[in-house]
């Protein structure tokens, strides 16, 4: 196993291949950007590149912004010798990258890191060390970008890097012990390139820079010059990237949320130059919040990010419990939009979302800025759902009940905090039409569409299976699994990686574990070894260390395995092993301030809380509403039931 020196913290005990990712200089990925990246979410770079790139940093106004490219001018490589032989090591606990030359005489260690309490400062460090004893002359060549660099001895630097990483390690993991060893690396794989993404939050003497957001790209890559998303942020990190942080890291959770409220004034300008109340996010954003998205399209009808953002703040409010007067705010603001952005449906005696195509008249606009006339749809543009081959369309059913949920989570916090702040007349949410086909008992992806078109049902990713998760809005099994078998059956088989995560959870939760394997396995088709890096699409095309689709495979395990669901009413779990796997280990569980571990084998699964904060009101897990209830004390550990449990707090 790897030496700890001085952290008080040892790694997971499985096999230290899972962590660490080793090849020899035959087996280098030939495309240099599935090189590992190391990065601390302030800076990143791919190892060997020639750029580095920091976070809220661009070039370009508009639709021709994209991140900066910052000259690597301390970038650093070995020069091959004769009668060596080169390895490389990605150290995912340790956050670093290493390459060990070594002959019959010198050994000689480079090691590159992003620092993690300096956040600015970008590691190299050289060791040549001696072999056997030798004494023979040997001549090593290192080769510097800038020409020269000074060299300095602290190995005190290092060892604030590591401790950095293992306070994130021990806050907040997954860990897991498969037969196949590309699946353990793709779990330490994934939590590590995500948060080689995002700032640290656990070292006091760690320095704070404003973080920006998440790119799909990561922060690795993002200037345009390959198939990226110019490090603009997306409703990616809403949907992909936010639910696996927030359950294991609530704190850098925050942080994301912050990345909207500091764009909160830009985003009422935008919903004012469309004639709409509260806010409206851009569907790409940089710096400032205004639209920057090079596609005018995605820019004008993608709107359902400002729905994503609604999720994550439900989200939040049920995990931590915490409603601050800016997060209440931005809740209330993203409600008026989605009220402002109603149509009435005369024929249907519905609240919908429409295309600007349809006859004005005898329209009568209330104070509440919903429309009605007597045209069944009037005056309001189309949207664009996730699913990007089909647009303009009237009411998409993802984007119709993200709305939905998004009107009726201020009166639903008002509940638990201060009464909701709109004065203007509201529709419910069962006023907002949401497509749905009676016989093939499915929701049609949006008005007009047919599951059963074969020239127009083709989907490019997941889209209506959302509404069963993450948006938990179709308790309805059967009309579940018929959108599972429905959408698999169109759904390009070269989309995106996290179609098929989202596919997994949907077949785990209706309990087709069969169905929910095939698709857990067809998601790790987007990595490429040796570094595990994923790339959009499955032919290694598309953005590259694509943390989106890291995102998704971490909800497969978390939301699809270990069965969390984020409600009102406490933490739902329904525990299952993945395919290949002989246990599966969550630590650092957060809820309303405590902390579980949730603990999957094939002989027993349990849950034990870690937290020693004893201020807080109880824990229970329970069964059945109704039934006693296991209290959860500190460190006390509860066996779960082979059924769904719930963790909740009490009330006093």
């Amino acid at each position: 196993m790897a030496s700890f020196p001085d952290s008080g913290w040892s790694p997971p005990d499985v096999n230290e291949e899972s962590y660490v990712f080793t090849c020899s200089s035959a087996d280098l990925p030939t495309n240099p950007l599935l090189m590992a990246s190391v990065g601390n979410g302030h800076i990143s770079t791919i190892v060997y590149h020639d750029r580095i790139f920091m976070n809220g940093l661009y070039n370009g106004e508009g639709k021709k912004s994209h991140r900066a490219a910052i000259p690597a001018l301390n970038r650093i490589q070995l020069k091959p010798r004769a009668e060596t032989t080169s390895i490389f090591s990605l150290d995912c606990i340790k956050g670093s990258f290493t390459e060990v030359q070594s002959s019959k005489d010198v050994q000689v260690q480079h090691l590159v890191c992003a620092h993690r309490t300096i956040p600015s400062l970008l590691v190299n460090q050289i060791r040549i060390e001696r072999v056997d004893g030798s004494t023979q002359d040997s001549e090593v060549t290192i080769n510097l970008e800038a020409g020269s660099m000074d060299l300095q001895i602290n190995n005190e630097l290092l060892m604030h890097h590591y401790q950095g990483w293992y306070c994130i390690w021990q806050e907040g993991r997954i860990d897991i012990w498969s037969d196949e060893i590309k699946t353990n690396q793709l779990v330490y794989g994934c939590q590590y390139y995500l948060l080689s993404s995002l700032p640290a939050q656990y070292d006091a003497n760690c320095t704070v820079h404003e973080f920006y957001g998440l790119s799909p790209e990561s922060l690795s890559c993002g200037d345009g010059t390959g198939e990226d998303y110019l490090g603009h942020v997306f409703w990616d990190q809403e949907t992909w990237m936010y639910p696996p942080i927030l359950v294991l890291h609530a704190d850098i959770a925050r942080e994301l949320l912050n990345t909207r409220l500091r764009v909160k004034e830009q985003a009422q300008r935008n919903a004012e130059a469309n004639l709409k109340h509260g806010v409206q996010f851009s569907w790409g954003q940089a710096v400032t919040g205004l639209p920057v998205s090079p596609s005018d399209d995605c820019e004008k009808y993608e709107l359902h990010v400002s729905a994503d953002v609604a999720l994550a703040l439900r989200q939040y409010f049920y995990l931590t419990g915490e409603s601050t007067d800016s997060l209440t705010d931005l809740s209330q603001q993203l409600a008026d939009y989605w009220i402002s952005r109603l149509s009435w449906l005369k024929d249907k005696q519905k609240y919908g979302v429409l295309v600007q195509n349809w006859i004005r008249k005898t329209v009568v606009i209330l104070k509440n800025g919903i429309v009605k006339g007597s045209q069944a749809f009037v005056i309001l543009v189309g949207v664009m759902p996730p699913d990007e081959w089909h647009y303009p369309i009237n009411n998409s059913a993802y984007t119709n009940m993200g709305a939905k949920l998004a009107i009726s989570f201020p009166s639903e916090q008002s509940q638990s905090t201060l009464p909701a702040k709109s004065s203007r007349e509201e529709p419910t949410s069962t006023d907002i039409y949401v497509p749905f086909d009676d016989k093939l008992n499915y929701h049609p992806e949006f008005d007009g569409y047919s599951v059963t078109d074969p020239e127009t049902s083709h989907v490019k990713q997941a889209d209506v299976i959302l509404i069963g998760y993450p948006l938990d809005a179709e308790t309805n099994q059967s009309v579940r699994e018929s959108d599972l078998d429905l959408y698999e059956k169109v759904t390009t088989k070269n989309g995106p990686a996290m179609t098929w995560s989202m596919f997994c959870i949907g077949h785990m939760e209706v309990g087709q574990p069969a169905k929910a394997a095939e698709m857990y396995e067809r998601q790790l088709l987007q990595a490429t070894p040796p570094f595990q890096v994923w790339s959009e699409y499955p032919d290694e095309t598309g953005a590259i260390n694509f943390i989106t689709g890291m995102g998704g495979f971490l909800q497969s395990l978390l939301n699809g395995y270990v069965g969390i669901r984020i409600r009102a009413e406490g933490i739902r779990l329904q525990p299952e092993l993945p395919p290949s796997s002989s246990r599966l280990k969550v630590t650092g569980l957060n809820y309303h301030g405590a902390k579980f571990d949730i603990d999957i084998q094939k002989e027993e699964k349990t849950v034990m809380r870690t937290d020693a904060n004893f201020s807080l009101r109880e824990f229970f897990l329970s069964y059945e509403e109704g039934k006693p209830a296991d209290v959860l004390d500190t460190n006390s550990i509860v066996n779960l039931k082979d059924c769904q449990s719930l963790i909740y707090q009490s009330e006093s």
